[in-house]
């Protein structure tokens, strides 16, 4: 593309900047700049940004002669010769983008002539919408040298910007500056506005300014010690991304090249359901699903419960006379007779269906406090604490990126007890132990009381596809409503983040229907914490086998079973020593230089059921031996003590054990590779003893 076409169509932002510019950006060459670039562009760009508040812009403009910035504009306008005479197999822009930017150049032009700046314009004035437009971008914030280097603008205002647009204005435009462009097309009657966001990252070389900036074209290398700055921008909403691509291209050539990566994000206006087919039947489908849940309800309720108290009652004789010639009760005990509810269930088996989605039956199931014989309780605690840590920890992971003083958040790692935050990710090996732990202990216990279950091809039918059925219809419904519904839910600059990719789910649905989502496609995933999911399928996949074992021949079980965690290991070890730059585990950072490799790390190690498999089948291991032993044999307490003493240390030992890789990211090579092996495993047995503890009365209790 010739240097000619330069990016003159460019909105009225580009044009102020420029022409503000125009002053040092044409001093002499000899003259040198020597002040650090950001802090000069920061410096410059502020003192721009107070101009684009609307009121100061208008009073900027009346305290200004009409003929000046007449002239200013003309200058600027000059770009735009050489958008006009692009020639057909040259144009960079898409037709109507093109067009709708002459408009609002156009439109800003006739405000400069005209002098409106004293009149009530109207919404569809050009004094009133071009403002907008200009208001609407991003400005330099404070807060800079913390860390805020968000410049959204405002959303809803461009957004919401629409007024009337003429073929006739864009040719008279066109046509005073040589010829117009041809295949301009009046096909769009309005100029709306679309919100996109850049996102920006600066060379690491951008020390100095010269006369017209340092020439950055030749340096490849980016700062990655600052977050990337995010600019909001109004464009016409005709203009698609490619088209909000180019012009950041051409922004940056003609800064010299001093953004070393960028990209966009484009915003449309608000979606309308009734014109989505997708949104429509999803919301047809959740209206039944919640109508048949009140008629569950109601059937419950004023059907049911009738049918259980009119069931006959009968009395129990409590005092009888003693009379033995004509005995007579004295004093009866009248009661119902309990309904035969598996019976009833039996001759209506449409009703067993139908209580299955009463709100009041899941309720009375759900709040109940019941326990049954041979619970293991300790794990309901252990549970509710993970999963406030799970939340603790991904409220900050979510939240970080898009904090206004992330410079703050560099120091998170220099407190000590902020690493129960950096280490979260162990919280979710606590649900692996658990998973394997109960997944032993109950089957197990059934399998054992009928030994030709485990000859039966249909028990195992009957085994997978319950799994399989009790979560899968669930997670493909509340997939499809992510996926269809959750774009209608609210809107704004940041809406569509990084893990909420409604597109990756019409690409990728099908692997998490069969739970292969952390193997498969995982540029395009959809839902990405349900990565959780397939590593909870294919673990109780794993598990069937060693179950068998466990109740055939049970030091093989057990020898099989350790030497899969020993492969885990040497696994997550091999792992750290091919890649030094990785972090020994998934440990939470907030610096930006880390970035890039937690995301390879994501995908090879973190979601990897051969890499996170440890905790799950220690957890196997452990529901075994509870399952097997009959009575635990008193621990003498000085056994107790030493063991709770072992488990403390560890426990500190692995939550604590990283602060000093915190803070630099320097560890030896021996403790990386140890820490990265074991570390989750120890996790695993920690919570072993404590549920031993627990379940034996080494706990504290009475």
């Amino acid at each position: 593309m010739p240097a000619r076409q330069c990016f003159g169509c460019w909105c009225c932002l580009l044009l102020l900047l420029t022409s503000w510019f125009h002053g040092f950006l044409a001093a002499p060459a000899e003259e040198t700049i020597a002040v650090p670039t950001l802090g000069l562009l920061f410096t410059k760009l502020k003192e721009l940004a107070s101009l684009l508040n609307k009121e100061k812009l208008m009073e900027t403009f009346q305290q200004t002669p009409t003929k000046n910035l007449t002239k200013i504009i003309a200058d600027q306008f000059q770009l735009f010769d050489q958008l006009t005479s692009i020639d057909n197999d040259q144009r960079f822009l898409s037709a109507q983008c093109l067009s709708d930017l002459i408009f609002l150049v156009t439109s800003l032009k006739k405000v400069f002539e005209t002098n409106s700046f004293h009149q009530h314009p109207k919404p569809t004035d050009p004094i009133d919408w071009t403002l907008k437009v200009i208001d609407s971008f991003g400005k330099i914030p404070t807060g800079i040298l913390h860390g805020n280097y968000w410049m959204l603008g405002n959303y809803e205002e461009c957004i919401a910007i629409s007024v009337p647009s003429t073929q006739q204005e864009y040719f008279s435009f066109c046509f005073s500056f040589r010829k117009a462009y041809d295949n301009l097309t009046a096909s769009r009657l309005r100029w709306e506005g679309k919100y996109c966001l850049y996102e920006v990252k600066f060379h690491e070389e951008l020390i100095s300014l010269e006369p017209k900036f340092s020439n950055f074209s030749g340096v490849r290398k980016c700062n990655d010690n600052l977050p990337a700055v995010r600019f909001g921008a109004c464009l016409p909403s005709s203009c698609t991304r490619e088209d909000a691509t180019i012009l950041g291209h051409k922004i940056n050539n003609t800064l010299q090249g001093i953004a070393c990566k960028f990209s966009v994000n484009c915003h449309d206006r608000e979606y309308v359901i009734s014109k989505d087919p997708e949104a429509v039947v999803a919301i047809i489908l959740l209206l039944a699903l919640l109508a048949f849940i009140v008629f569950s309800t109601l059937y419950d309720i004023c059907v049911f419960q009738n049918q259980q108290k009119m069931v006959p009652s009968s009395a129990t004789c409590v005092i009888e006379s003693r009379d033995l010639t004509e005995p007579q009760c004295l004093v009866t005990r009248a009661h119902s007779q309990a309904p035969d509810k598996p019976t009833l269930e039996k001759q209506h088996g449409f009703v067993k269906i139908l209580l299955a989605f009463s709100l009041r039956n899941n309720a009375k199931k759900l709040f109940s406090m019941k326990t049954s014989a041979g619970q293991i309780t300790c794990l309901n605690g252990i549970r509710v604490l993970s999963m406030c840590w799970i939340i603790f920890g991904h409220t900050y992971y979510w939240a970080i990126p898009y904090i206004n003083n992330v410079i703050e958040a560099y120091k998170l790692p220099d407190n000590i007890f902020n690493q129960v935050l950096l280490n979260a990710s162990l919280s979710v090996d606590s649900f692996f132990f658990i998973g394997g732990t109960l997944l032993s202990y109950i089957c197990l216990k059934k399998m054992s009381k009928t030994s030709t279950l485990i000859r039966s091809p249909l028990f195992w039918a009957q085994f997978f596809f319950h799994r399989y059925l009790r979560v899968t219809p669930v997670y493909m419904a509340v997939l499809a409503l992510h996926a269809v519904l959750t774009k209608y839910v609210s809107s704004g600059p940041l809406w569509d983040t990084e893990g909420f990719d409604r597109e990756s789910c019409a690409k990728s649905w099908w692997t998490n229907a069969l739970y292969l989502n952390n193997f498969l496609n995982l540029d395009d995933e959809c839902m990405t914490w349900t990565w959780y999911m397939a590593n909870d399928m294919q673990f109780f996949i794993l598990s069937v086998p060693l179950l068998v074992l466990y109740l055939k021949r049970e030091k093989l079980a057990i020898i099989i079973t350790t030497l899969i965690i020993a492969i885990s290991c040497v696994i997550n070890i091999v792992i750290l020593d091919q890649n030094p730059d990785w972090p020994p585990i998934a440990i939470f950072s907030v610096n930006p230089k880390q970035f890039d490799i937690v995301d390879v790390y994501w995908d090879k190690v973190y979601i990897k059921p051969y890499t996170r498999c440890g905790p799950f089948l220690i957890g196997l291991l452990f529901g075994y031996y509870l399952h097997k032993i009959r009575l635990v044999k008193k621990l003498p307490k000085v056994a107790v003590g030493l063991c709770w003493t072992a488990c403390t240390g560890t426990a500190l030992l692995v939550l604590f054990g990283l602060y000093d890789y915190s803070k630099s990211f320097e560890i030896t090579y021996a403790a990386k590779l140890m820490y990265g092996g074991l570390a989750r495993i120890a996790w695993a047995i920690v919570l072993a003893w404590i549920t031993f503890a627990c379940t034996a009365g080494y706990a504290g209790g009475e």
